[in-house]
């Protein structure tokens, strides 16, 4: 085994040796790469700035040719330098980058004419501008003098003609034409009309040169040399990446040998880590899968907490008002017995009534959570007439509501008997009503409408009341959770999530669309059967 491991030892520091021997050319220069790339970027720079340095020119913001100059001696310098490729990139990169090089040196040589015409233009073009406001100064002293004619005329034309000097329009150009030939055939050839000669000489420069100095600034700024510096830069951040990522690779194979030196030295000692290792991770996956099971349990002993402090507020208040009420009524029957009429006491049996009636539903709600939660609420599906159980749910609810509220109870499409649990049908019914109801203003619309398929049951209550918020419907089915937006409407907080247990043990779907303010509607599919009779 040992002489394996001098074996293997050797073999790697050979490969070792020979990896580095290749990797060493194709080193990457980082100092050589940026700079390389700060030139091309430079050269693209400078490109930019030699085509606004010839709008300027032009415009007249800049008061020489200075910049032109100096734009293009540092052309020509970073040109030399960019002669020399990179030595890291293989030898067709550095002809491709060379040859694109040399390219850009030609087409700015080129360019370098267009602008030495430029220039000679734009001066001959830039004197008649000069000169143009000061003629028609003295034209306009003369005119004072009584020594010169066509002021006003002369005016016009060198406004116009100052315009088409800035702004090569047709409509400006074609009235400064008719201008200077209206003024060209009424100039004599007296000393009076010398100063009137030399506008209109000037504006037939100006006239002239203009279209041909724009020409040329069209040409210098159309020339493809920022576009091909573009392609050439990303071309070599290409070149650039790759020599990278090859290095990279040597590296990594250099590194990989160098490793597999010290492994082989030291196999036996890996092999006794890594077992420690296995056995530090297997304890630590067990103490966290036991962490997690704490916490798990910790998370239910406290949902189960707030569940206990949640049902004792619930009830309490729940509890205490219709308490409350069968006390004050009980109290004032027994103090006012034998005065009261017999309707007057009649409203306060009624009141004792509803408020015991309540009491016994939200008693049966609670028995039907806690029987559903320990898993001993049964389902025992019957043939019922759904029609009849929804009629008559609507009747109880108008019955609680006195009126108040507008119920409609469409049933015509459950005519025939079906195979149902009716309870759970009821509670259904009762507590998707009674919170379409409770939630509702005064003089709304509440309707059920039953609709029975072949394979299925579909109830659909609707009502126009306050809404579910966007946020609260993801816990609407939550035992004792109530939406943000009941104000001081009572409630348990118990009917929806009664409503869902018993859509599951049907083995049904329930369904809720609703927005604040906008009414809510709740679908109910159960599947069941027809009575065949």
């Amino acid at each position: 085994m040992l002489k394996l491991f001098k074996v293997l030892t050797g073999l790697s520091a050979l490969a070792v040796l020979l990896c580095g021997a290749l990797a060493w050319p194709r080193r990457v220069d980082s100092v050589r790469s940026e700079a390389f790339g700060q030139d091309l970027r430079a050269l693209l720079s400078l490109q930019v700035e030699l085509g606004a340095e010839v709008m300027k020119v032009r415009s007249g913001l800049a008061p020489n040719f200075d910049g032109l100059v100096r734009i293009d001696d540092t052309l020509k310098v970073v040109e030399r330098r960019l002669q020399a490729a990179p030595a890291f990139l293989p030898q067709p990169q550095r002809s491709e980058l060379s040859e694109s090089v040399g390219w850009l040196s030609r087409a700015r040589r080129e360019t370098a004419e267009l602008i030495e015409e430029f220039k000679s233009e734009n001066a001959v073009l830039r004197n008649s501008v000069r000169f143009l406001p000061v003629a028609a100064a003295d034209i306009d002293a003369a005119s004072q003098r009584g020594a010169s004619a066509y002021p006003s005329e002369a005016s016009a034309l060198v406004r116009n003609v100052m315009l088409l000097y800035s702004w090569n329009d047709p409509t400006i150009a074609h009235t400064a034409q008719q201008q200077l030939e209206a003024l060209s055939a009424a100039t004599g050839s007296g000393p009076e009309h010398r100063h009137l000669q030399l506008v209109l000489l000037h504006a037939r420069m100006v006239q002239q040169k203009a279209p041909v100095v724009d020409a040329l600034v069209r040409q210098i700024l159309a020339w493809p040399g920022p576009e091909h510096t573009r392609r050439l830069l990303a071309r070599y951040a290409g070149f650039q990446a790759a020599a990278i990522a090859r290095a990279h690779r040597d590296a990594m194979l250099l590194f990989a040998f160098a490793l597999a030196c010290v492994l082989f030295g030291a196999s036996a000692l890996v092999a006794r880590m890594r077992q420690s290792a296995t056995q530090l991770r297997q304890t630590t996956q067990q103490l966290e899968a036991a962490i997690a099971t704490l916490r798990v349990e910790q998370e239910k002993q406290r949902e189960l907490s707030q569940l206990k402090s949640r049902f004792v507020s619930m009830a309490s208040h729940e509890f205490r008002t219709p308490l409350s009420a069968i006390m004050s009524s009980s109290e004032m029957l027994e103090a006012y017995d034998a005065t009261w009429p017999q309707a007057k006491k009649q409203q306060h049996f009624e009141r004792i009534r509803t408020s015991i009636l309540g009491m016994t539903r939200m008693l049966d709600g609670i028995l039907m959570i806690g029987r559903s939660e320990a898993g001993m609420l049964e389902f025992k599906p019957g043939l019922i007439d759904v029609a009849a159980l929804c009629l008559e749910a609507v009747d109880r609810a108008a019955q609680g509501c006195r009126g108040e509220r507008e119920l409609f109870a469409d049933v015509a499409g459950a005519q025939q008997p079906v195979i149902a649990d009716e309870v759970l049908l009821r509670h259904m019914v009762d507590n998707l009503l009674s919170n379409a109801i409770k939630y509702s203003a005064a003089g709304t619309q509440v309707s059920l409408r039953v609709a029975c398929s072949p394979d299925a049951i579909q109830l659909t209550v609707r009502d126009q009341g306050i809404g579910i918020p966007a946020a609260d419907q993801q816990h609407l089915f939550e035992t004792f959770h109530r939406g943000s937006n009941v104000g001081a409407v009572s409630g348990s907080g118990l009917g929806l999530s009664i409503v869902k247990r018993a859509v599951e043990l049907h083995g049904g779907s329930i369904a809720v669309h609703s927005e604040a303010d906008r009414g809510t509607s709740f679908t109910v599919s159960l599947p069941c059967s027809r009575s065949a009779a």
